[in-house]
């Protein structure tokens, strides 16, 4: 494709689709690996969260949940719920020293969300499957690892497909927590004055090119 007009495409999509900007990162216990979180902005002041999360059969794929801004309070309401029935698990479990458990922590209603997947590294569009009909499930994890019982908050997704492609499917992702500070650091950071605040600060692509 001759190098002008493919210039031209790449402008045109910034300035009439959408924005997607790193927005800030977590860490991951039970792996070890830092995560992004993204966003995408679009007309009207809407925006959609990308959170990248760890991969529940492979590393090899990449994608987490996607959040859009109407869904955002909802989710971060049945998270604090979530975290705050951890506290009160993780207390019983050590009080009767449980070492190895999986429950599942129900919240007051179930809110939809989304996922996606895609390849290539996680500070790429490219390629990206977004599924917007994923729920999240929360679970209580306590596990031994060489000696020492630990205890995880967990949120999982199912497995999903693209739906514009059925073929293309993730078995999902998982937001990993091993105390109350990491669950409301990461909480704080979604918090939509916190986002609103970083996208108050970025160039508006549309004035700029008009």
């Amino acid at each position: 494709m001759n190098r002008l007009i493919l210039l031209t495409i790449l402008l045109f999509s910034l300035v009439n689709g959408y924005s997607q900007l790193q927005y800030a990162t977590y860490y991951n216990p039970m792996d070890g690996v830092t995560y992004n979180i993204q966003t995408e902005t679009a007309k009207d002041n809407d925006y959609s969260i990308y959170v990248y999360g760890m991969h529940i059969t492979t590393d090899v794929e990449t994608g987490g949940f996607y959040i859009q801004k109407k869904y955002l309070e909802g989710f971060l309401s049945n998270f604090l719920v979530a975290k705050q029935k951890y506290e009160e698990w993780t207390k019983t479990a050590k009080e009767n020293k449980i070492e190895d458990l999986a429950k599942k922590i129900e919240t007051p209603k179930l809110q939809k969300i989304g996922g996606f997947f895609k390849s290539g590294d996680s500070t790429s569009s490219h390629a990206r499957s977004i599924n917007r009909h994923v729920k999240p499930v929360y679970s209580f994890l306590v596990t031994k690892d060489k000696g020492l019982t630990k205890y995880y908050l967990a949120i999982f997704t199912d497995a999903f497909v693209d739906p514009k492609s059925p073929l293309l499917f993730s078995s999902g992702y998982g937001l990993i927590f091993s105390s109350p500070e990491e669950a409301m650091n990461f909480y704080s950071l979604l918090q939509p004055e916190k986002i609103n605040a970083f996208l108050s600060k970025q160039p508006k692509l549309d004035e700029l090119f008009r």
